[in-house]
């Protein structure tokens, strides 16, 4: 699909476990201490410099605004404890004589670590205030692509592919939007790609959309029939089965989302997951797992993808009943002049 080729993604890149980051935090944070220790010591720039200490400084402030809070908070007790060791008397030892000399390295601790937290306050700004870009980005090109096809798979088509082009890295590995038909069974409209044969859901998967289609609660399908199941509640159920067989790193499985405009259930989105490490870290990925929550940036704008879907639905409805309604007025007034 050519209309969205250029959606940025979510997320820019996969920054991997959180025990991975942190590593990699702690021997930046090792390394550039000791580096700038190792500097000093040879070049005998302490005590003929006594503000000297203020170089480790640019180490927390490239950390900080780089990489993250821990690795700055981090790099400055290894410099505080390796100005200590190598250069404060009596060397080769943590014990210091003097008072004043107490004094300055704990002054310098705290200048340090509220210099990193200031830093990594004012990138987490600046990321946020990016991350609110390319989500503005993605919802002008989504609301421009809709309007460009005027029928109404298309259109669901559109937002299906910008679903998972724009949540991939979240896990999203297919979304299709089913709309119930004419027999009141679920029919799929729009679908993430052009498949060679037509997609068909299995009979745990009609049941379990027509009772969200009843309903109006999300539920999660996994490895085992779920038609016979029933829940009750003001929050959105998760109907969570997970297999102890298998011990794959990866795991899939399908998420139902309501399409509702008002108290009306108008379709349902099916959302294909892949769980991966980041994923399942923390809770984090989409996080749309319990009740709707428009407060979270990261759960709003996955939410402002349903709602366009709704939007566009309920659009197409209100397009049927008004040629409805002027086709019954023409005959009408047809009827009336014969």
């Amino acid at each position: 699909m050519t209309e969205l080729d250029s959606l940025p993604r979510l997320e820019e890149r996969d920054q991997g476990p959180a025990w991975r980051r942190n590593l990699i935090d702690c021997l930046l944070g090792l390394f550039g201490s000791l580096l700038v220790t190792l500097l000093i010591y040879a070049f005998h720039l302490y005590p003929s410099i006594p503000n000297i200490s203020l170089t480790y400084l640019l180490v927390v402030l490239a950390l900080a605004s780089r990489r993250s809070l821990f690795s700055a908070i981090f790099a400055s007790f290894v410099a505080f404890a390796s100005f200590d060791f190598f250069l404060v008397d009596p060397l080769f030892t943590f014990t210091i004589t003097k008072f004043e000399e107490w004094l300055a390295l704990f002054v310098f601790l705290a200048t340090a670590v509220i210099t990193g937290e200031l830093a990594a306050a004012l990138r987490k700004r600046a990321e946020q205030a990016s991350r609110r870009e390319r989500e503005t980005r993605i919802l002008y090109e989504l609301v421009r692509a809709t309007n460009r096809e005027e029928n109404l798979a298309r259109q669901l088509k559109v937002i299906s592919d910008a679903m998972v082009m724009v949540f991939a890295p979240l896990g999203v590995r297919d979304c299709l939007i089913l709309l119930p038909g004419p027999d009141g069974k679920p029919s799929i409209v729009g679908g993430m790609v052009d498949r060679r044969e037509p997609q068909k859901l299995s009979p745990d998967e009609e049941a379990t959309v027509a009772w969200v289609m009843k309903q109006g609660q999300t539920v999660e399908l996994h490895d085992v029939s779920l038609a016979g199941q029933q829940q009750s509640g003001h929050y959105a159920p998760r109907a969570i089965v997970r297999s102890t067989i298998s011990r794959a790193s990866l795991r899939r499985y399908i998420r139902l989302y309501p399409l509702q405009t008002g108290s009306r259930v108008i379709g349902v989105m099916r959302l294909l997951i892949e769980d991966d490490p980041r994923f399942v870290e923390g809770n984090k990925g989409l996080g749309v797992e319990g009740p709707r929550e428009q407060t979270n940036p990261r759960t709003a704008f996955f939410w402002t993808f349903l709602d366009q879907a709704t939007s566009v639905i309920e659009r197409a409805r209100l397009r049927r009943e008004a040629l409805q309604v002027e086709l019954l007025q023409r005959t009408d007034a047809l009827r009336a002049a014969l």
